[in-house]
Formats: structure tokens, C-alpha cells, sequence
């Protein structure tokens, strides 16, 4: 039986028109990416995750307050990374961008990117 977190997940992702099935098989590509990654997606995420504890284990508010920021903030960075590197080709404004971001972010985070010497 599925439990309360992954009961709510599933209503998330349904509220934004991702199917639990389409990526249970470790196929969660493509479209429903693009879906998942939309700003107001991953509020809807983070959010829907924090409602279930607050609700069930009040004690563990301050905890889950605080993982779910975290956690938004990486997948709001994963998805600017991903709007820079879905295109088909990167071109030297893309990199930098990307390497501009990665140097933002690195006290926050390990880095998300590293530039390669060639």
C-alpha cells in the first residue's frame, strides 16, 4: 500500500498532467520533464510534500519547512540548467551562461557544472 507521501506526490503530479506511470519504469523524460520543471510545478512539489508532514507529524515542521526550500531551490536550478542545455546546440553564450550560473551558486551547492580543459 502506498503511504501518505507518496499518495500526495501523485496528486501533485497528476494537478500538472504527469502520470505515476509514465515514469515508475525510470522514464520520466521528455515532456513530463518540461511539465515537472515549470516554476509552478515545483512549488506545487515541495509544497504538497510539506502540507502531509505538517499535517502528521507537526513536530517535524521546522524540518520540513526547510528541506522543502532546499529542495525547490535545486530544482530550480536544475531547471535553468536544463532550459540552457535542452536546446539542440549549445553555443558559446549558452556555456557561459551556464558556467556564469554554476560560479553564482557555488557556495550554495556543490558545483553544477565544471568547465572542461580541452
Amino acid at each position: 500500500m502506498d503511504g501518505p507521501l507518496f499518495k500526495q506526490l501523485n496528486v501533485a503530479l497528476q494537478s500538472f498532467n504527469v502520470d505515476r506511470q509514465s515514469y515508475y519504469g525510470s522514464a520520466f523524460i521528455g515532456d513530463h520533464v518540461h511539465k515537472a520543471l515549470q516554476p509552478k510545478n515545483i512549488e506545487t512539489l515541495c509544497n504538497s510534500l510539506t502540507k502531509v508532514v505538517m499535517n502528521d507529524e507537526p513536530s517535524l515542521t521546522t524540518a520540513i519547512l526547510k528541506t522543502s526550500e532546499k529542495f525547490q531551490n535545486i530544482l530550480e536550478m536544475f531547471a535553468t540548467c536544463h532550459k540552457l542545455y535542452d536546446s539542440s546546440f549549445l553555443s558559446g553564450n549558452s556555456i557561459q551562461q551556464l558556467m556564469s550560473y554554476n560560479s553564482e551558486h557555488d557556495n550554495q551547492q556543490e558545483p553544477i557544472l565544471k568547465q572542461k580543459q580541452i
